[in-house]
């Protein structure tokens, strides 16, 4: 787990503020609209207000990982899981909008490129059995392109591309030493490489059935009747 040990948590401030999709609404109520919000959010500590890449919405951020991106629509950003309520709470005293559901969807711990280089180890043989797994085939001459898009299971915020380089380059290398070592056959097609499975399902060994005279042992004695061993 990384230093800030605080959940984050992608959420969705949906509000009625008039504004209809396709249509938007008068300029006047957008500014109106825009000055409350900057306003209501600032006294709960966000800052460093800023235009969108859109160029029409503003931005607001908190403690350098929360950040809410302001439309008459909805207010979108990562906040801590902890502070769900603060903000739904401030933004019920809005005059001009109507704050009507929060919606939340995926965690992420803030890792730092660091801290989530010492964490993937850990995952690292779920990540070889996940891959032996998706490169498994029913026949020897069988194989797959490689496909790697494959996570580590591990919440960082994924829209920080340097974080899912790390991860990405640390899948990589696990994928290698699987073919270094022989867990994964290659072969090539039309100058393209393939790989299959090589090592068997693990799991108890299948038993094999035993011939049709098993368990049958001959007599240590013998007798005769009629002149024949029976």
């Amino acid at each position: 787990m990384p230093r800030d040990e605080n959940i984050y948590v992608r959420s969705y401030f949906r509000v009625e503020s008039g504004y209809v999709w396709g249509e938007g609404m008068p300029k006047e109520k957008v500014w109106t609209f825009y000055f409350e919000v900057v306003r209501i959010l600032d006294a709960i500590g966000f800052k460093s207000w800023k235009k969108s890449g859109s160029g029409c919405c503003f931005e607001g951020f908190r403690g350098g990982c929360e950040n809410l991106y302001c439309h008459p629509q909805d207010l979108v950003g990562w906040v801590r899981k902890d502070k769900l309520e603060e903000i739904a709470d401030a933004l019920r005293k809005g005059s001009t909008f109507k704050l009507y559901h929060v919606d939340t969807y995926e965690e992420a711990y803030n890792y730092t490129v660091e801290e989530l280089k010492e964490a993937l180890p850990e995952r690292k043989e779920a990540l070889e059995a996940q891959m032996l797994e998706r490169f498994r085939t029913p026949r020897r001459n069988l194989y797959k392109f490689p496909d790697l898009d494959i996570r580590t299971g591990i919440p960082y915020f994924a829209h920080r591309g340097e974080l899912r380089r790390v991860e990405c380059l640390f899948i990589q290398s696990t994928f290698d030493e699987l073919v270094a070592c022989g867990k994964l056959a290659k072969a090539e097609k039309n100058g393209r490489a393939m790989y299959r499975t090589a090592v068997p399902l693990s799991g108890p060994a299948k038993k094999k059935k035993p011939p049709l005279d098993a368990g049958k042992s001959e007599p240590l004695f013998r007798k005769e009747v009629n002149g024949c061993q029976v």
